[in-house]
């Protein structure tokens, strides 16, 4: 029997789908590409030449969002797995292995068009308020932070009872807008956070972002849905 890696800040969790991670972001391939449309459709979109992606995967969605020669790519990935799989692209220009949470201003020497936390990014950071205020500080004054992240209010994909169940929690004081869930790949496991959009919109307003737009998408065909019914996307502008 192989032994089971419970890694909290994701990176052990990561180096081992690494291998696999093509064949698994396949799975929610619709899904994936109704984001990426929602980023190209972004009415400041064709100014973006400074990118920030955090927590970049293999690099292939990053390289393929943006495939204009003159927008310089910067990712930021604690995967050690992955950091090296995005070394080999000439495309992305600098590449950081590290938590993002553990960075600061000071490790960016250029200020953002653009911050994007893609496909649930947002569940796996250790510290979200550090990672909101640092994003705050490293996007320029009107430039744009978006993610897309788990709803935990999805009926749809999660169920009735899970929902039901996570709303109550996220009532509970002690939950503080977020719930805690395990994720496993073959033999690892990692955990994973789950946020309202009400503490995720609090965070934003509170580190200076106004919110551009909420859409909700299905998790498997990427279309259009309700607050209960999708996953949640979110396009915030520095103000």
């Amino acid at each position: 029997m192989f032994p089971i890696k419970l890694q909290s800040d994701s990176s052990a969790f990561y180096d081992a789908l690494s291998e696999e991670y093509i064949k698994v972001f396949l799975k929610k391939k619709k899904y994936h590409d109704a984001v990426d449309n929602l980023i190209r459709g972004n009415e400041d979109y064709s100014s973006w030449l400074n990118v920030l992606d955090i927590g970049s995967g293999d690099g292939r969605r990053i390289i393929s969002l943006f495939p204009n020669q003159k927008c310089k790519l910067h990712s930021v990935e604690n995967s050690g797995a992955m950091v090296a799989l995005l070394r080999k692209s000439s495309r992305i220009t600098r590449v950081i292995h590290r938590d993002f949470c553990s960075l600061d201003s000071r490790d960016f020497s250029i200020r953002y068009d653009v911050i994007l936390m893609q496909w649930n990014v947002l569940g796996h950071l250790t510290n979200i308020s550090e990672a909101f205020s640092l994003a705050s500080q490293t996007v320029k004054v009107g430039g744009h932070f978006i993610f897309d992240f788990n709803n935990p209010l999805n009926y749809k994909h999660y169920g009735m009872s899970s929902m039901l169940r996570n709303l109550l929690k996220l009532n509970l004081p002690l939950s503080k807008g977020s719930l805690k869930f395990k994720i496993s790949h073959g033999n690892s496991f990692t955990e994973t956070n789950f946020y309202s959009v009400r503490h995720i919109s609090k965070l934003l307003e509170f580190n200076g972002f106004k919110l551009n737009k909420i859409v909700y998408l299905d998790y498997i065909t990427g279309t259009f849905e309700s607050r209960y019914r999708g996953q949640a996307f979110i396009d915030a502008i520095k103000i």
